[in-house]
Protein backbone atom coordinates (compact mmCIF):
# COMPACT_ATOMS: atom_id res chain seq x y z
CA UNK A 1 0.00 0.00 0.00
CA UNK A 2 1.11 3.61 -0.41
CA UNK A 3 0.98 5.93 2.65
CA UNK A 4 -2.10 7.09 3.87
CA UNK A 5 -3.86 9.15 1.75
CA UNK A 6 -6.79 11.90 2.53
CA UNK A 7 -9.42 11.63 4.50
CA UNK A 8 -8.47 7.95 5.85
CA UNK A 9 -7.77 5.71 2.42
CA UNK A 10 -4.68 4.02 1.43
CA UNK A 11 -4.78 3.00 -2.41
CA UNK A 12 -1.86 0.18 -3.78
CA UNK A 13 -0.02 1.23 -6.41
CA UNK A 14 -1.49 -0.50 -8.76
CA UNK A 15 -4.98 0.75 -7.38
CA UNK A 16 -6.03 -3.45 -7.39
CA UNK A 17 -7.23 -2.80 -3.55
CA UNK A 18 -7.79 0.28 -1.27
CA UNK A 19 -7.72 0.51 2.54
CA UNK A 20 -10.68 2.85 3.26
CA UNK A 21 -12.37 4.21 6.54
CA UNK A 22 -15.89 3.61 7.43
CA UNK A 23 -17.15 7.16 6.99
CA UNK A 24 -15.71 7.46 3.32
CA UNK A 25 -18.82 7.76 1.03
CA UNK A 26 -18.81 5.06 -2.07
CA UNK A 27 -18.81 7.65 -4.43
CA UNK A 28 -15.93 9.33 -3.48
CA UNK A 29 -13.80 5.87 -2.52
CA UNK A 30 -15.30 5.58 -6.63
CA UNK A 31 -13.54 9.21 -7.57
CA UNK A 32 -10.12 8.57 -5.61
CA UNK A 33 -9.97 5.09 -7.60
CA UNK A 34 -10.68 6.83 -11.11
CA UNK A 35 -7.29 7.46 -11.75
CA UNK A 36 -6.23 3.67 -11.74
CA UNK A 37 -9.28 3.03 -13.84
CA UNK A 38 -11.14 1.00 -10.59
CA UNK A 39 -13.76 1.40 -8.53
CA UNK A 40 -15.46 -0.52 -5.66
CA UNK A 41 -16.73 -3.77 -6.74
CA UNK A 42 -20.96 -2.62 -5.71
CA UNK A 43 -22.60 0.06 -6.74
CA UNK A 44 -26.16 0.64 -4.91
CA UNK A 45 -28.25 3.36 -6.34
CA UNK A 46 -26.84 5.18 -2.92
CA UNK A 47 -23.33 5.19 -3.72
CA UNK A 48 -23.72 9.21 -3.67
CA UNK A 49 -24.74 8.82 0.35
CA UNK A 50 -23.61 5.03 1.07
CA UNK A 51 -20.78 5.00 3.20
CA UNK A 52 -18.02 2.40 3.11
CA UNK A 53 -19.16 1.21 6.67
CA UNK A 54 -22.57 0.92 5.36
CA UNK A 55 -21.86 -0.84 2.36
CA UNK A 56 -20.61 -4.25 3.58
CA UNK A 57 -23.07 -4.24 6.46
CA UNK A 58 -25.65 -4.38 3.94
CA UNK A 59 -24.10 -6.58 1.64
CA UNK A 60 -24.68 -4.11 -1.10
CA UNK A 61 -25.16 -4.76 -4.70
CA UNK A 62 -26.38 -2.25 -7.42
CA UNK A 63 -27.93 -3.17 -10.52
CA UNK A 64 -24.78 -3.44 -12.50
CA UNK A 65 -23.24 -5.79 -9.35
CA UNK A 66 -25.45 -8.69 -9.35
CA UNK A 67 -24.00 -11.01 -6.67
CA UNK A 68 -20.84 -11.79 -8.54
CA UNK A 69 -19.13 -7.60 -7.65
CA UNK A 70 -21.73 -7.59 -4.28
CA UNK A 71 -19.84 -5.97 -1.27
CA UNK A 72 -19.07 -9.72 0.04
CA UNK A 73 -17.63 -10.68 -3.55
CA UNK A 74 -15.60 -8.13 -3.61
CA UNK A 75 -14.15 -7.29 0.09
CA UNK A 76 -10.80 -8.37 1.02
CA UNK A 77 -10.86 -8.51 4.70
CA UNK A 78 -11.90 -5.81 7.05
CA UNK A 79 -11.47 -4.42 10.84
CA UNK A 80 -14.47 -4.93 13.22
CA UNK A 81 -14.99 -2.96 16.58
CA UNK A 82 -17.68 -4.61 18.40
CA UNK A 83 -20.07 -2.85 21.12
CA UNK A 84 -18.04 -4.67 23.69
CA UNK A 85 -15.06 -3.13 22.57
CA UNK A 86 -13.48 -6.14 20.89
CA UNK A 87 -11.72 -6.15 17.61
CA UNK A 88 -11.67 -8.46 15.21
CA UNK A 89 -9.38 -7.81 11.88
CA UNK A 90 -10.23 -10.44 9.41
CA UNK A 91 -6.88 -10.28 7.62
CA UNK A 92 -5.04 -11.21 11.05
CA UNK A 93 -5.29 -14.94 11.97
CA UNK A 94 -4.15 -14.01 15.35
CA UNK A 95 -6.98 -11.52 16.11
CA UNK A 96 -9.27 -14.48 13.85
CA UNK A 97 -7.94 -17.24 16.64
CA UNK A 98 -8.23 -14.27 19.83
CA UNK A 99 -11.84 -13.34 18.83
CA UNK A 100 -13.15 -16.98 18.30
CA UNK A 101 -11.39 -17.64 21.55
CA UNK A 102 -13.44 -14.75 23.25
CA UNK A 103 -16.90 -14.85 21.76
CA UNK A 104 -17.51 -18.56 20.99
CA UNK A 105 -20.63 -18.48 21.75
CA UNK A 106 -21.67 -15.39 19.52
CA UNK A 107 -20.32 -17.54 16.86
CA UNK A 108 -21.33 -20.18 17.90
CA UNK A 109 -24.81 -18.71 17.81
CA UNK A 110 -24.60 -17.14 14.59
CA UNK A 111 -23.84 -20.77 12.73
CA UNK A 112 -26.84 -22.05 14.58
CA UNK A 113 -29.54 -19.43 13.14
CA UNK A 114 -27.76 -19.99 9.90
CA UNK A 115 -28.39 -23.67 9.77
CA UNK A 116 -31.70 -23.04 11.13
CA UNK A 117 -32.30 -20.70 7.62
CA UNK A 118 -31.08 -22.74 5.55
CA UNK A 119 -32.83 -25.89 6.94
CA UNK A 120 -36.73 -23.53 6.46
CA UNK A 121 -37.64 -24.11 2.87
CA UNK A 122 -39.51 -20.56 3.24
CA UNK A 123 -36.30 -19.05 4.57
CA UNK A 124 -33.88 -20.43 2.75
Amino acid sequence: MLGEGCNGSRISADGATAALQPGIIGAEANRRLASYWRKIGPDPASIGAAMIGGIPANNSSGMCCGTAQNSYQTLQSMRIVFADGAVLDTADSASRTAFADSHGALLAGLAELGRNARADDALA
